[in-house]
C-alpha cells in the first residue's frame, strides 16, 4: 500500500517472534497483523452489525465476529487471534480529521479476556488514520445520544466518496513483548 510505514518496537532486547498461540491485538483503527499468525486472526465488531441482514454477511465474510464476551472467548478457545479496536462506537464519531486521540477510558475487558487466556496484547496504530476521511460534527450530541441509547453510530465522514478513503501517509507502529515466562 502506497504511503504505509510499518515500525516495530520490542519490549524486550530479546524478544523472539510472535507465539503461534492467540493473541490480542489492540488496534488503532488499521491492522496488518494478519501476516504475523498461523491459524487466523478475527475482528470484533459491533453486535449491531449482525443484526441486519446485507451487513451481517459482508461482516462476516470479512473476518468480522460479534464483539460480545461470549464469542471472543469462543474464538479463543478455538485458537483464533482477536482484534480490538476498544474505541468503538464512541471513537467512530468523535475522530476529528488532524487530530490523533485515543479512546480508552473504561474499555479494558478486552485486557481481562487476553490476561485469562494468556493471549499477549500486542499495541497497534496507525498514524495517521484519523486523516483519511473529513469530519463533520453535524448533529453530534443526537448522534452520540444514538450510541448510547442503541449501540448505532452514524458517522458523518467523507474521502474520495462515502467509502474509498483519501490518500495520505499512514504510519503502523505496533509492540511485541515476549509472554510472561518466556
Amino acid at each position: 500500500m502506497e504511503g504505509l510505514t510499518v515500525q516495530k518496537f520490542k519490549c524486550v532486547s530479546a524478544a523472539r517472534s510472535l507465539p503461534a498461540r492467540s493473541l490480542f491485538f489492540l488496534l488503532r483503527p488499521l491492522s496488518h497483523a494478519r501476516r504475523f499468525l498461523k491459524k487466523g486472526i478475527r475482528t470484533l465488531a459491533a453486535s449491531v452489525l449482525f443484526a441486519v441482514p446485507f451487513l451481517r454477511e459482508l461482516a462476516l465474510f470479512s473476518g468480522c465476529v460479534d464483539a460480545s464476551r461470549a464469542t471472543a472467548e469462543k474464538q479463543l478457545r478455538a485458537g483464533y487471534s482477536v482484534q480490538v479496536l476498544p474505541g468503538g462506537e464512541r471513537e467512530q464519531i468523535q475522530t476529528v480529521r488532524g487530530r490523533e486521540k485515543l479512546f480508552l477510558k473504561a474499555r479494558f475487558g478486552f485486557v481481562k479476556l487476553a490476561i485469562r487466556f494468556g493471549a499477549p496484547l500486542v499495541p497497534v496504530y496507525a498514524f495517521g488514520a484519523s486523516d483519511l476521511y473529513y469530519t463533520s460534527s453535524f448533529g453530534q450530541a443526537t448522534r452520540e445520544a444514538i450510541v448510547s441509547k442503541i449501540g448505532v453510530c452514524i458517522n458523518m465522514a467523507m474521502g474520495y466518496g462515502p467509502f474509498a478513503p483519501l490518500r495520505v501517509p499512514i504510519t503502523m507502529v505496533y509492540v511485541t513483548c515476549a509472554a510472561p515466562g518466556r
